[in-house]
């Protein structure tokens, strides 16, 4: 079994795939291979394979369990944009008794683009993450005004009725459910930080990785972890306190939680806008560059069409004779 980690289904022609793999038999393992191959998109018949063994295979050779977390570089393959590439792990035992017998991983496919390709799928994919937020937060601004709609309500309340505590039992339900749906956001807002170290798309701790890490995961954690957690359990405490002054104290733990969530999601939020504008602006950027660098390079082509001809005729045509020499 083996699995790329830290990267898309997109990469750019420098990246390094890492990858993470199982492998185990009933006899011990003799050899094992990363074999890979790529083609263009546009091409039928294959352009270029190779294999080569994992390093952190070697010292587990001859065992029947071997584990490994290893990464494969492209830069040395020299692979164009525009095509895909296919790595496979290919595992042969010792098996005395029929026979050497072969097994193979499923193929770990991806695509190779150019940064500019893969930079705006990046940005498309934050823009959704971004929509996805904005609906989450909408989401805990109307929880937090039937929570405080609630208090306010029961102020003065000995007791809550029947349908205040179904009302409290869903309120803690649903902001539950805003911590879950964070948490899978957070995850996809890593692995984009990890792709950008992976396809080397700037030096460690650039600008891109810092703010997605500071300005984005770190605060959306903070949120996530502590104060939904924090809300949630004091939403628990309205429903199960008898005393008036312990449950309103309850509720203001918890609406005072739900603020401060709040107050840090608005945060994120502008960022997340500002930070589409910056890398759109980055983005924009790169594209100037590629069409500048195809124009410097066609332009390159056509002097060299308009000279070729003339640099033969000068080669072909005879020096003149000089006519005072015998």
């Amino acid at each position: 079994k083996a699995v790329l980690k830290g990267v898309s289904g997109m990469v750019v022609a420098r990246a390094r795939l890492p990858y993470q793999a199982t492998i185990s038999d009933d006899f011990s393992i003799e050899q094992l291979q990363l074999h890979w191959q790529w083609r263009q998109d546009n091409s039928e018949t294959q352009d270029a394979s190779g294999e080569v063994m994992p390093p952190g295979a070697i010292a587990q050779l001859k065992k029947s369990v071997m584990s490994l977390t290893e990464a494969f570089e492209l830069e040395p393959l020299d692979i164009e944009d525009g095509s895909r590439l296919s790595l496979q792990l290919k595992a042969t035992d010792n098996n005395s008794e029929s026979g050497p017998s072969m097994g193979e991983s499923t193929d770990m496919i991806v695509r190779v683009v150019s940064e500019a390709e893969l930079r705006d799928d990046l940005l498309r994919r934050e823009k959704d993450q971004r929509q996805l937020f904005t609906e989450m937060l909408d989401q805990q601004d109307v929880l937090l005004t039937e929570c405080q709609a609630l208090q306010a309500l029961t102020r003065d309340e000995a007791a809550l009725t029947a349908e205040q505590r179904g009302n409290v039992v869903r309120f803690q339900k649903r902001q539950k459910l805003l911590g879950s749906g964070l948490k899978p956001m957070i995850e996809r807002f890593s692995n984009m930080v990890e792709e950008i170290r992976n396809n080397r798309l700037e030096e460690p701790k650039g600008v891109l990785q810092t703010r997605l890490i500071e300005k984005i995961i770190e605060p959306l954690k903070s949120v996530q972890q502590e104060h939904i957690v924090l809300a949630a359990d004091a939403l628990d405490g309205v429903r199960r306190r008898t005393q008036l002054a312990e449950r309103q104290q309850a509720f203001a733990n918890a609406t005072g939680s739900q603020k401060r969530a709040l107050k840090l999601m608005r945060k994120v939020l502008v960022h997340m806008v500002k930070n589409e504008g910056y890398q759109q602006a980055v983005n924009l950027l790169y594209e100037i560059q590629k069409t500048q660098e195809e124009l410097r390079s066609r332009t390159e082509v056509e002097k060299a069409k308009l000279l070729d001809p003339l640099l033969k005729d000068g080669a072909t045509t005879a020096p003149p004779t000089n006519p005072d020499q015998p």
